[in-house]
């Protein structure tokens, strides 16, 4: 109530005053309407800017005054800050939000962890294991004679007598058969004996053949054949009547008979 009072009091005032003086200004100085119009609107802006610097602040607040803007930090005491209105003194800080920057650091490291396992080495391969070195053949042995007619001639003398011995008659040397058992010491073809036989030129059916390698005297060669059941049977058989006797290279031996 003492507000509107004193609110149509002062709202009355300037018309009081421009009453005045106006009324002063045409008795005294006889000035003229605009000049009069010219006061009265100084004098209005005069009280309404007073009016608004007495009423404005207690009408409304600081924070009516300062808009709805981003809310400023202002330091209090005992430390911290505090906004325009919202933390008052003493207050607990706000937690502080979680930054952006850890979000997009994490992101990376995350995307690093993914190339480093989609790039991570591949198995070995299986290789073919290595071929194992090639034995070594060694020594081809003794060389043999360039002639051979003593050698073959020896063992024909021991297997003749070796059939004598056991009531078998002496093997006659046939060229052909010679040349077949020849030929078998020098290039074995696995050929068998009639093949050998009948490819020389001797004809029949009824053939046989004994063979031994690496020894260098013809008695060792004997004693190998007497030792094996099989080519002792053959060499007294006594229907075989015609032979032939090969020396080759690496000391190859054969004997080639025919009934």
């Amino acid at each position: 109530m003492p507000l509107r009072v004193a609110a149509d009091a002062i709202g009355y005032l300037p018309f009081s005053v421009m009453d005045a003086g106006a009324s002063r200004l045409l008795l005294t100085d006889g000035a003229t309407r605009k000049q009069v119009a010219f006061f009265l609107a100084v004098a209005t802006f005069l009280v309404a800017g007073t009016l608004a610097l007495i009423f404005v602040p207690s009408s409304f607040g600081m924070s009516s005054m300062m808009g709805s803007g981003p809310d400023l930090p202002l330091n209090v005491p005992g430390g911290g800050t505090a906004g325009y209105g919202h933390n008052p003194p003493g207050a607990p800080s706000p937690a502080p939000l979680a930054s952006s920057s850890s979000t997009a650091t994490s992101t990376p490291t995350s995307s690093s962890s993914e190339s480093s396992t989609s790039a991570a080495p591949r198995p070995p391969q299986d290789r073919p294991a290595p071929r194992p070195p090639r034995p070594n053949p060694g020594p081809a042995g003794p060389p043999v004679p360039s002639d051979t007619t003593a050698l073959r001639g020896e063992l024909r003398r021991l297997v003749n007598d070796t059939r004598s011995a056991n009531g078998c008659g002496a093997l006659q040397v046939d060229p052909r058969l010679q040349n077949a058992a020849q030929q078998n010491s020098d290039e074995p073809a696995g050929l068998s004996p009639q093949d050998q036989a009948n490819g020389a030129g001797f004809p029949g059916s009824t053939f046989d053949e004994l063979t031994a390698k690496g020894q260098t005297a013809a008695n060792q060669v004997l004693q190998t054949w007497l030792n094996s059941a099989s080519d002792k049977r053959i060499l007294v058989d006594c229907q075989y009547r015609f032979a032939g006797f090969g020396l080759g290279d690496g000391f190859r031996w054969t004997l080639l008979m025919a009934a």
